[in-house]
């Protein structure tokens, strides 16, 4: 009874021995495949010229659909939903922050305050192909784009830092912004001259209710100019932080010349 049980013991330790040695097997053909993958991923982006689309999609075209990629970036670059989802989901809680006061003519005060969120996805690897992919794309639609990663490329801190997109697609995003904010300044002129032109300031009879109506609509006016202009150099301000962040002390005549381009393409 003895010998018995004694080999029973031993075939059960030999198979429990066995089945640990396939897992382990396993779990070295994993790794090993996972690593050839990222090796492989790795040698095409090097072995690819500059003047080749070295962006994701087309690498893992190459290379196969890697699931292991897509979820360090933290989003598919090869779905439209899942990139969509990504830009959406990026933006943390609002920073709330007192930029600038104005005195108007009246000796009231307008007091500025600004707010915004934060990228969670900012400075990641996820957040520079995003961005390249988006920057490529929009320089298709608009070459004019170009002239960002010809001025990046003139600083050594940017031309080899690993977030190139990052900073180049945040200066298309900039400059969207602040083109938007000169239309509405432009747009409070046209509408001052259009009200000075109104018949309820033509027409009306008293002299003194008449130069207060002008009063009035020329501080809206310059409440408005002054709102806008606050917004530009806040973005500016914020933009050259973030190019700082990304590059070290990023030159500042590449970022003026870099801002310049605000007037010499529309988005």
């Amino acid at each position: 009874m003895l010998n018995v049980g004694a080999g029973k013991t031993s075939r059960c330790v030999m198979k429990n021995f066995i089945i640990l040695i396939s897992v382990v097997l396993l779990m070295a053909i994993f790794l090993v495949k996972t690593s050839s993958r990222k090796l492989e991923l790795g040698e095409i982006f090097n072995k690819t010229s500059p003047d080749e689309d070295r962006s994701l999609p087309v690498v893992l075209s190459k290379v196969g659909k890697s699931d292991l990629v897509r979820k360090d970036l933290g989003f598919d670059p090869t779905s439209q939903a899942s990139m969509s989802k990504y830009w959406n989901e990026r933006l943390e809680t609002n920073e709330t922050h007192v930029t600038n006061t104005h005195i108007l003519s009246t000796n009231g005060t307008v007091v500025r305050v600004t707010s915004w969120q934060r990228n969670k996805h900012w400075g990641t690897d996820g957040w520079e192909v995003y961005s390249k992919i988006m920057y490529q794309e929009g320089c298709e639609m608009d070459p004019g784009q170009s002239q960002i990663i010809d001025l990046l490329n003139k600083y050594p801190g940017a031309r080899d830092s690993t977030r190139l997109f990052t900073g180049a697609y945040a200066t298309t995003f900039i400059l969207k912004l602040i083109q938007e904010h000169i239309q509405l300044s432009n747009s409070a002129e046209i509408n001052f001259e259009v009200k000075m032109k109104s018949s309820w300031i033509v027409d009306e009879k008293d002299p003194a209710m008449r130069e207060t109506l002008v009063q009035l609509e020329m501080e809206m006016r310059q409440e408005s100019i002054a709102n806008q202009r606050d917004a530009i150099n806040d973005l500016k301000a914020r933009h050259w932080n973030c190019l700082k962040e990304l590059y070290g002390d990023f030159p500042k005549d590449l970022f003026q010349q870099m801002m310049a381009l605000e007037y010499k393409f529309m988005f």
